[in-house]
């Protein structure tokens, strides 16, 4: 994130500094850079921050506008500036009137949560509800047209010669007239305030605050049930502290909310009377557990998709075999239940599905915010029609007080529900506690039912719905076989009845039939129901959670209900055992359709949001077989680590491990290990004989040949590696070793990889998942760019990166090309391309871009030759191409392994670099010396491959040389100057470049001491 602080600092002494000082300790997920502004006129201000709203758009990162006369309280600034959401959001505080009753400049309207209208000093605003405190956030899709608003509002400015306006005021105004839709973040008026409120007795108010307390209190959720709000939230907030202090994740508090279900459902349908009341509490504790997963998300602001879809997905199934196990244990008692079982789970879907047709379509729509989208030159108030449009609300209003909470009590919430089934459980038995279900769910429906449908038809406005709305209409009614007919219509208002009413017309279905026909089958009708409605929910939760709709494919599979619904009618006209075998293979074949696509749809949300990577290979059958025995192993081989890792203390040793071995990022860590950790130096090799020759000659270059022989190299196979692996209280590697789990128990794991460079690394060809904490790189936008590619968490932290730089800074020694057949007494450059076409990577080989044509080799050795250069290419190891053929002087891994010269060592001692998307000239910016870029497939290899953010092509400027410019790159070579110095200089600054003072693997070392203290590392 890059935040702008930006305007006058605050008159009060301290304030501005501890805004400084919050940006800087904002937690290491943000990735927080700021930029302070000076404090010019507002036109400039505006203009300084369209062109940081480019760069953070070229970026892909969120923008932060702060004031820098804000104070503010750690837990909302942290609300704004640490949340993992996507979605452009201001702070406000409440609206304190002018003493002479004169309009306040920093004045809002707010509807519904969304910023409609705002004030400034020029701008008049009718019906202020808050205040702007000077703080906004903005998405990475929104930053290009906040750019253009800012631009337009800093030329409105200059040419109105408005110069007393305020600057992120007027930024604000500026975006909602444009159309951007900011969410507010309301926050109490002892926790922030700007410019003259910003008081020195303010400031000690705000540092004397219980931080914590505070994140606590704005955790809870509002709406909750009167069961929940009186009796659980109380109960959850405590645990949730606790679950916090001991590192409980959301989605870990979930998991063990549904484990306790499941138990608690057990002993209903098996257990004696007396574990059937231990059942009967276990469900609450399970609920209370539920309670507490939200709040840990919310006060940690750890939101997922995927959490939010398994919160959801869980209080489902929970509700689901609550409902059976009361059903067995009737059964047990000689009763049967099942028919009130299919009942009650018919009933409350049909409700669940008509809250979300009514409220997530036509209500949503009736409520949305009408932003003032005047130009920014029209000062005036706009003036806007208030008041209900429908006769229930008109008659009813807001409810508060008691009739607020007796509403919500007909509401049924999951508190209320689960309060009745319990209770009705111990007093009266599985038989009244499905009665009691029954009833309460409905008079819920009946209640809200009558409103909504009351709403509808009295409404002024009956215009029809917009196509957003019909359509998710659509995808609620399960139109299955017929969703490309009916797609998106009907769009009348009372459309919203659709889903419920054919939700229920197939759950009366299966209960009469079933009921009528084969009575000892209710419970296959049960199970029926119950895949049907994880099905609807489904429909629902992937537009709640922004997944992408059901694939038309299995909406045919799953038949719909223009299917399902004759079928069951068929299967009851063929007798009990002909409706009985329906119900089984029905349910059965429902539950291969929705519930693997459904969890692979909700795991694919915790993939790298990514690139189009292009058309990639088709996966062979060898290549399917190879890919599934890699997903069978880390399923099996992760676990176990994790499992190992805690059962096993960990020791004092550090393993490090490189693909290739000698990748010279592994080879320079452990030398640095030997001297600054004080434990044992383990390096993991495939060849150890190959890797030890190698770590000799690269400690030698570093000046520290004995280093090599304190570092132990064992040989990657073998269980006792594995060992080391799991015991070994640091490990790093440059592209996971084991599967690269997540270590556990005072242990920490570092991803070196190998190089900060600028290719997107999750194409659909090549994906890992790397376990490590921390992650190493030389920009930290870039090295932000593999954390997301690679999966690693978002909390991964970035410490100084490429340890292998050390070996370019130290190799000073010219006559050791000679043995390459390079004459050390002339200029040299070196062309390392990255590969084109490869055969051993991923899982079916690799073609990414162009290859190099004899034309372009020819152009370049014609250019060499006449500055007097010498111009030699090392291929990648992995590349496929020959580009010996094309006449190029071709230096090899062999080559080098018979000189006695490292890889990085020839960089270090080359005069120029000729390179394209490899990170190796990312790690030859700090050499200061000529850098050229030939990129003639640039289109192809960004949208084949896929380039990070922010791409080649938009910073490398200056830097792309073609045939035609060849000649001025070796001329600067040849004249000992620097090759288009001012766009590296731009380069390094957009890239925000880590240059430590000295070493490179000290600096990284040093990171990992702050990151963990326990490690000996001096």
């Amino acid at each position: 994130m890059l935040i702008a602080v930006a305007g006058a600092p605050a008159s009060a002494p301290g304030v501005s500094d501890r805004l400084r000082g919050q940006c800087a300790a904002l937690p290491v997920r943000a990735r927080a850079r700021t930029a302070e502004l000076p404090d010019v006129d507002p036109a400039g201000l505006l203009t300084g921050l369209a062109e940081l709203a480019d760069e953070a758009a070229a970026n892909g990162e969120p923008f932060a506008v702060c004031a820098a006369d804000l104070l503010v309280s750690d837990t909302p600034l942290l609300q704004l500036l640490d949340d993992p959401r996507d979605g452009s959001r201001a702070l406000v505080g409440p609206l304190e009137p002018a003493a002479d009753a004169a309009p306040v400049a920093s004045a809002l309207r707010i509807v519904r949560g969304q910023l409609v209208g705002v004030a400034s000093a020029r701008h008049q605003l009718s019906e202020a509800t808050n205040e702007f405190l000077g703080l906004l956030v903005l998405r990475p899709a929104d930053l290009p047209a906040a750019a253009t608003a800012w631009r337009a509002a800093a030329a409105l400015l200059v040419e109105r010669g408005w110069t007393d306006l305020d600057p992120v005021q007027t930024a604000l105004l500026a975006l909602v007239r444009s159309g951007t839709a900011l969410t507010a973040v309301p926050v109490d008026g002892y926790l922030g305030a700007r410019g003259a409120n910003a008081t020195p007795e303010l400031l000690g108010r705000i540092e004397g605050l219980n931080e914590a307390d505070i994140a606590w209190r704005r955790a809870s959720r509002p709406g909750d049930g009167v069961w929940s709000t009186f009796v659980l939230r109380p109960i959850s907030r405590r645990l949730s502290r606790w679950s916090v202090g001991v590192g409980l994740t959301p989605n870990a508090l979930t998991l063990i909310s549904l484990v306790i279900a499941f138990g608690a459902c057990a002993m209903i349908a098996f257990g004696p009377l007396p574990a059937v009341i231990i059942a009967a509490v276990l469900l609450q504790f399970s609920l209370i557990i539920d309670c507490s997963d939200g709040e840990v998300a919310r006060s940690t602001r750890s939101y997922t998709a995927f959490g939010a879809w398994a919160d959801l997905t869980s209080d489902r199934v929970k509700e689901y075999l609550a409902l059976a196990a009361l059903a067995v244990c009737a059964v047990r008692g000689d009763g049967d239940a099942w028919l009130l079982a299919v009942a009650a789970l018919g009933l409350q879907t049909v409700r669940h599905l008509q809250d979300y047709s009514f409220a997530d379509t036509v209500l949503i729509w009736w409520r949305r915010p009408r932003p003032d989208l005047r130009p920014l030159a029209e000062t005036g108030p706009i003036s806007r029609k208030s008041g209900p449009s429908d006769a229930v609300a008109r008659i009813i209003g807001t409810p508060t007080g008691p009739v607020h909470w007796i509403k919500q009590a007909l509401h049924a919430q999951i508190g209320e529900r689960w309060l009745v089934l319990t209770v009705g459980l111990i007093v009266g038995g599985p038989v009244a506690a499905l009665i009691a279900y029954l009833v309460l769910v409905g008079i819920a429906e009946l209640w809200t039912l009558t409103g909504w449908f009351l709403r509808t038809v009295t409404r002024r406005d009956r215009a029809a719905l917009p196509e957003s709305a019909a359509v998710l209409l659509a995808r609620l009614r399960d139109d299955g076989v017929l969703v490309k007919v009916l797609a998106g219509r009907p769009r009348r208002p009372l459309a919203w009845l659709l889903p419920p009413f054919l939700t229920g017309l197939e759950g009366l279905t299966v209960l009469i039939t079933t009921a009528l026909v084969a009575p000892s089958a209710l419970w296959l009708g049960f199970a029926w129901l119950a895949v049907v409605a994880a099905r609807r929910y489904d429909l629902f939760y992937r537009h709640r959670t922004g997944r992408h709709p059901l694939p038309y494919l299995l909406s045919v599979l799953g038949g719909g209900w223009p299917v399902r619904i004759p079928v069951l009618i068929i299967g009851a006209l063929s007798g009990p055992t002909g409706h009985t075998w329906l119900l089984g293979i029905g349910a059965a074949w429902l539950a291969l359709v929705v519930v693997p696509e459904s969890l692979g749809s909700a795991m694919a949300s915790l993939r790298p949001a990514g690139r189009d990577y292009g058309d990639q290979p088709p996966l062979t059958g060898p290549a399917r077989l190879r890919l599934a025995k890699s997903v069978l192993r880390r399923a099996v081989s992760v676990p176990v680590s994790r499992l190992l890792m805690l059962l096993r203390a960990p020791r004092r040793q550090a393993l490090v491990g490189g693909l290739p071995d000698t990748e010279e990022n592994s080879l320079v860590t452990a030398i640095g290990l030997t001297r600054r950790y004080g434990g044992r130096v383990f390096l993991v090799a495939n060849d150890v004989e190959v890797v030890t020759r190698q770590l000799r000659r690269v400690a030698e270059l570093l000046g520290d040949g004995e280093a090599a022989d304190r570092v132990t190299v064992i040989n990657k196979a073998g269980l006792s590696t594995y060992l080391i692996f799991v015991d070994s209280e640091l490990v790093l590697y440059t592209h996971g070793l084991y599967d690269s789990p997540r270590p556990v128990r005072r242990r920490l794991h570092v991803n070196l990889w190998h190089g900060t460079g600028p290719k997107w690394n999750a194409n659909a060809n090549f994906a890992q998942r790397i376990g490590a904490q921390a992650h190493s790189a030389s920009s930290p936008l870039w090295g932000l760019e593999a954390i997301k590619a690679l999966s690693m968490r978002p909390e991964t932290v970035l410490v100084t990166g490429n340890p292998r730089q050390d070996v370019i800074t130290a190799a000073t020694d010219r006559t050791a090309v000679a043995g390459l057949g390079v004459d050390p007494e002339r200029p040299y450059v070196l062309w390392l391309p990255t590969f084109r076409r490869s055969t051993a990577a991923g899982l079916v080989g690799l073609a990414e871009g162009e290859s190099l044509t004899p034309a372009a080799a020819a152009a370049f050795m014609a250019a060499a030759d006449r500055a007097g250069v010498q111009l030699i290419i090392k291929p990648h190891r992995l590349d496929a191409d020959r580009l010996g053929e094309l006449g190029l002087t071709v230096i090899t891994d062999a080559d080098l392994t018979t000189a006695g010269v490292t890889l990085y060592q020839l960089i270090g001692l080359a005069d120029g670099l000729l390179s394209d998307y490899s990170s190796v000239w990312v790690d030859y910016l700090d050499t200061g010396r000529s850098i050229g870029l030939y990129l003639p497939d640039l289109a192809s290899y960004t949208t084949g491959r896929g380039l990070n953010l922010p791409q080649l092509g938009d910073v490398a400027g200056e830097l792309i040389i073609t045939e035609d410019t060849a000649a001025e790159f070796f001329s600067a070579v040849a004249d000992d100057k620097c090759f288009a110095e001012d766009a590296q200089l731009r380069l390094r600054r957009r890239l925000a470049m880590i240059t430590p003072p000295s070493s490179r693997t000290d600096a990284m070392l040093d990171d990992l001491r702050t990151l963990a203290p326990y490690l000996p590392l001096d």
